[in-house]
């Protein structure tokens, strides 16, 4: 699994060029920073495994990636920032 990632990860940071950066936060009340990318395969991971949700982000720049998989991200990151947003009312 790990050499896939790191097979991905080359191929979409090569093909992307200045990738989009941003913060997430996790429902533990940790953050982590990195690429789209990076949290991509983290928002994958913890739909498969027991790991804390992202429940936030901050987006610091760069282009973003478009397709079908980064469209579906995309709408995945709305929700959470809408539902930031529904909640503060």
């Amino acid at each position: 699994m790990n050499n896939i990632k790191a097979r991905i990860t080359a191929l979409e940071k090569k093909k992307s060029g200045n990738m989009g950066q941003l913060i997430i936060t996790l429902a533990d009340g940790s953050a982590r920073s990195g690429d789209l990318l990076d949290a991509l395969l983290y928002h994958i991971e913890a739909q498969a495994a027991e790991l804390p949700k992202i429940t936030g982000y901050v987006f610091q720049g760069g282009t973003t990636p478009g397709g079908i998989i980064w469209d579906q991200f995309y709408k995945e990151l709305h929700r959470i920032r809408d539902g930031d947003r529904e909640s503060m009312k």
